[in-house]
């Protein structure tokens, strides 16, 4: 038995932008992969998310942030702040039932009851190229400046910004994406069962990817 699978992704809607009624119209499916970058700001996505959800009750969908949904203008105040605030909302009553995300920190795929009786598993995973070379300065590569680790707390920071003036740091600061972050984020973003077939096929640019495996 097959299922049919429909890919969204890319709408780029701006932040009070109204949606086009053609951007609520499905085909016959029975799975939605919202594939990242549904708009300018992860608010406005979410809100996308949840209108096409109440439509179409029936069809199963998978909430797979891109670039600005989790990192333009986001900074982590403190670790997985911005995945423990998604888990609050799903405790939500309003949080549409057929809307799926996945908890990065879990090694378990999403299992999912389609409205053709099988169930599936996915994992979903944000697509760091493994970069082998590069020439110039870590520091001005598109990484450093856009993608955010998060905030070093200005407890361990050096307060004095130049020795000898009177300049001092009295706040947090961003940590801007090491090499380091990079690898990590490829080591660890998705499960180990399905690394090997990500890297070798998904992870030659900087997007959201899911995998999807029978159960049953």
């Amino acid at each position: 038995m097959s299922f049919k699978i429909h890919l969204i992704h890319d709408l780029d809607y701006g932040f009070n932008e109204p949606t086009e009624p053609s951007d609520l119209e499905l085909p016959d499916v029975d799975l939605v992969i919202l594939n990242g970058n549904l708009a300018e700001h992860g608010k406005r996505s979410m809100h996308y998310a949840t209108e096409v959800c109440k439509k179409y009750p029936d069809i199963q969908f998978v909430y797979n942030e891109g670039y600005k949904e989790r990192f333009r203008g986001i900074v982590d105040k403190c670790d997985y702040e911005y995945e423990d605030n998604i888990l609050l909302r799903i405790e939500q009553e309003d949080w549409p039932q057929n809307l799926h995300w996945k908890d990065p920190r879990s090694a378990d795929g999403l299992k999912i009851l389609l409205q053709t009786g099988q169930t599936i598993s996915v994992w979903c995973t944000f697509g760091f190229p493994n970069i082998i070379d590069y020439e110039g300065d870590w520091e001005d590569t598109w990484f450093s400046c856009n993608i955010s680790e998060g905030q070093i707390p200005v407890y361990k920071l050096d307060s004095d910004i130049l020795p000898g003036t009177n300049l001092k740091i009295y706040g947090d600061i961003d940590k801007w994406a090491t090499e380091e972050y990079r690898y990590e984020q490829i080591s660890n973003s998705i499960n180990y069962r399905t690394t090997t077939i990500l890297r070798l096929n998904l992870l030659q640019a900087l997007s959201p990817w899911a995998l999807i495996l029978f159960l049953d």
